[in-house]
């Protein structure tokens, strides 16, 4: 079990930034923050010090998976993913 210190998570939103600064400014790209406060700041800093960017689509965790959940949902329900869905619903 790891304990996220301060230092850990200078480190993390350093790496972060640095990852971000390497992007294209129109390139698209999700940032994932534990919460979204947290991940609009570092996309409103990262704007002021680049400039210009867009395409920064920022959500938390939680809003992730849940969109993947309804993608799921619709190709489940339209038989696209028959085999899988079925083997979710029952256990497999």
């Amino acid at each position: 079990m790891g304990l996220i210190t301060p230092a850990a998570r200078r480190h993390r939103i350093a790496h972060a930034r640095d990852w971000l600064h390497a992007r294209q400014p129109a390139e698209e790209v999700v940032i994932i923050g534990a919460t979204l406060g947290a991940a609009n700041e570092l996309t409103r800093d990262l704007a002021q010090e680049k400039r210009a960017s867009f395409g920064y689509h920022r959500l938390t965790l939680g809003q992730l998976v849940s969109r993947r959940l309804l993608d799921f949902s619709e190709r489940s329900r339209s038989g696209e993913c028959g085999r899988l869905h079925r083997a979710i619903r029952c256990g497999l």
